[in-house]
C-alpha cells in the first residue's frame, strides 16, 4: 500500500529529472550557438577592415600608376 502511495511522488522527480536533462541539452545547444554567431561577427568585422585596407591599397596603386603614366606618357 505505500508503494502506491509514493510512486507519483517518484515519477514526478523523474519526469521533472528528464525535463531538467532536456532544457540543459537545449541550453548547452544555445550557448553554442550565441558563440558561433559572436564569432560570425568577429569574422564580418574583420573581413570589413580587411576590405577598407584593400580599397586604400587599390586607390595607393592607382595614384602610383597615373603618375607613372603621366612621368612617361608620350606625347
Amino acid at each position: 500500500m505505500l508503494w502506491l502511495d509514493v510512486l507519483p511522488v517518484i515519477s514526478a522527480i523523474g519526469a521533472i529529472a528528464g525535463l531538467s536533462l532536456k532544457a540543459g541539452r537545449i541550453l548547452q545547444k544555445l550557448d553554442y550557438v550565441i558563440e558561433e554567431v559572436h564569432q560570425l561577427k568577429t569574422d564580418m568585422r574583420d573581413i570589413k577592415a580587411e576590405q577598407k585596407n584593400h580599397g586604400e591599397r587599390i586607390v595607393i596603386l592607382e595614384t602610383k600608376a597615373n603618375a607613372m603614366e603621366k612621368r612617361f606618357a608620350v606625347d
